[in-house]
């Protein structure tokens, strides 16, 4: 549930590695459990913080672990751009769909790095559209 004042939203209940909002600002913490919790950011958007925490669980528990959206490219399809625009629309603000992709990439990257030079693997592919 998103709120704004006495309004509230329902987004998919099954939105994973969301807590409530963490900050003042309200913005959506994303977090992953791999060992450690780790942080994957503060997210405007909880579909944001959704799809932040897809990605890092699929390159940190692989393919067949539990997701937000169904597929690798899902940060494309349907359910994810229209969960986000729908939230958009009901808080009133707009976020760069390319700038979000590029802070999660970035943030994902960091988190795994961090997570892979305690085992030594490196074999992770880091590309958000791979």
């Amino acid at each position: 549930v998103v709120t704004r004042g006495n309004e509230t939203l329902e987004l998919r209940n099954n939105l994973k590695g969301t807590g409530g909002p963490q900050n003042l600002a309200g913005h959506w913490h994303s977090r992953i459990k791999h060992g450690d919790e780790l942080s994957l950011g503060y997210y405007k958007l909880r579909a944001d913080a959704a799809r932040a925490y897809d990605y890092a669980a699929r390159l940190l528990k692989g393919p067949k672990w539990p997701t937000s959206y169904a597929t690798e490219q899902s940060h494309n399809t349907l359910s994810y751009i229209e969960t986000r625009e729908k939230e958009m629309k009901f808080l009133g603000i707009n976020v760069d769909l390319n700038d979000t992709l590029a802070t999660i990439e970035s943030k994902v990257k960091e988190v795994v790095s961090k997570a892979n030079a305690k085992t030594g693997d490196q074999s992770v592919k880091y590309s958000i559209t791979e």
